[in-house]
């Protein structure tokens, strides 16, 4: 899953109650006060922490049977070439055109 922020708290969520086996969640930014309120899946107490952190922990309190692999960074293409082919589903959670286009159309 690209993304733990607004779209992908929520699927992150729904991920993990669903109990899926293992997610793998990719997002470089930390977790703010002003987006708690459409990021679900984040806290008052873990406002600095990173998002992908912060996603484990609330799935790992939903269901701790799930695997949760997090990745804090800003992948570039050729990063998410690797992810994309590493993985059976790809769940395109960002706000950002560049990383949509690098998941979409793989180099």
């Amino acid at each position: 899953m690209i993304g733990a922020g607004g779209l992908g708290s929520p699927v992150a969520l729904f991920l993990g109650t669903a109990g899926v086996g293992t997610i793998t969640l990719v997002d470089h930014d930390t977790v703010d006060l002003t987006n708690l309120q459409r990021q679900i899946a984040h806290t008052m107490a873990r406002v600095g922490e990173p998002k992908v952190g912060s996603a484990a922990q609330a799935i790992a309190a939903i269901n701790p049977e799930v695997r949760v692999v997090t990745l804090q960074e800003r992948a570039d293409a050729a990063r998410l070439d690797a992810l994309v082919a590493a993985a059976d589903v790809v769940i395109d959670c960002c706000d950002n055109f560049a990383t949509r286009q690098a998941v979409n159309w793989p180099a």
